[in-house]
C-alpha cells in the first residue's frame, strides 16, 4: 500500500511515504460478502499524524469469475473498519485493470489500512507476479 502525504511533499521539498506494501503472487477473491473479504495487501501499522494522505491500491489485473452475473468487488479498511468500495469490476470472464486512489484524513493514531475483496457468484482473482522477465509486476498499497 502506498501511503503519502496529500502534498506528497516533506517540508524538506522531497516526497514522502508512509507506508508501501506488495503481493508478488496472485490472490483468489473466494469471500461471498464484504463481512468476510479476503486480504489482498495491508500497509502495516503507521502512526498517523492527523495530516491528510493518499492511499492507493494497483493491480495489473482483476479477473472476474466466468459465470454470468459474476463480479469483483475492492474495498479499503481501516484495521477492521469497512471504510467503502474502492472499485467494481462486473463484467464476467475478463480481465481488468486496477489503479485507484482514496484522499482521506486518518486521525493521529496507528492505523492499518488494507485492500479487501470479495466476489458474488463465481470466484475472481487479483493478479500480481515478481515483474521480472515476462511476468506481471506485483500488486501494490
Amino acid at each position: 500500500m502506498t501511503l503519502t502525504p496529500a502534498s506528497s511533499r516533506t517540508s524538506a521539498g522531497g516526497d514522502a511515504q508512509l507506508a508501501y506494501a506488495e503481493i508478488t503472487g496472485n490472490v483468489s477473491v473466494t469471500a461471498t460478502s464484504a463481512a468476510t473479504a479476503v486480504t489482498v495487501v495491508s500497509s502495516g501499522a503507521v502512526t498517523y499524524d492527523g495530516t491528510r494522505v493518499c492511499i492507493e491500491f494497483s493491480a495489473e489485473d482483476v479477473l472476474v469469475g466466468p459465470t454470468a452475473n459474476s463480479y469483483v468487488l475492492v474495498a479499503l479498511w481501516d484495521d477492521a473498519t469497512d471504510l467503502g468500495r474502492l472499485a467494481q469490476f462486473n463484467v464476467a470472464n475478463t480481465e481488468q485493470p486496477c489503479y485507484v486512489r482514496r484522499f482521506l484524513t486518518p486521525s493521529a493514531a496507528v492505523h492499518t489500512y488494507i485492500i479487501k475483496a470479495w466476489r458474488q457468484v463465481s470466484n475472481g482473482t487479483i493478479i500480481a507476479g515478481a515483474g521480472v522477465v515476462d511476468t506481471v509486476f506485483p500488486a501494490f498499497c
